[in-house]
């Protein structure tokens, strides 16, 4: 199964994670920037994915994006479709924007979700 996962940086330093809040469960204000570096990983397997991804987890002005870029150029740049294709993948994202209407999904605690 291998694949690649493309992966952007804060340029800026800003979060790239929504957290929901409280019993209400209200997203925290949520400003990503629009500039970023970017590189990519090969994953072998699954397990090497989750790997990927728990070591993503702690580093907030980090996320995935399903794209893949459409240049080798280094350095910034604007997470738009000049800089970035869709790209088949054999695994899958879900984004989650709001919690609202999810009656089944009840916790006591903060979440926090990467965008």
């Amino acid at each position: 199964m291998s694949d690649t996962v493309t992966i952007l940086t804060s340029s800026t330093g800003h979060s790239l994670s929504k957290a929901f809040i409280g019993e209400s469960y209200v997203s925290n204000k949520f400003n990503p920037g629009t500039t970023f570096t970017d590189s990519e990983v090969t994953v072998k397997n699954l397990d090497g994915l989750a790997k990927l991804l728990l070591s993503l987890e702690a580093e907030s002005t980090k996320t995935i994006i399903r794209g893949k870029s459409i240049s080798d150029a280094t350095g910034v740049v604007n997470r738009n479709k000049d800089k970035f294709r869709p790209a088949k993948r054999q695994w899958c994202m879900i984004d989650i924007d709001s919690l609202f209407g999810i009656a089944f999904f009840y916790l006591n605690r903060s979440v926090e979700i990467d965008v």
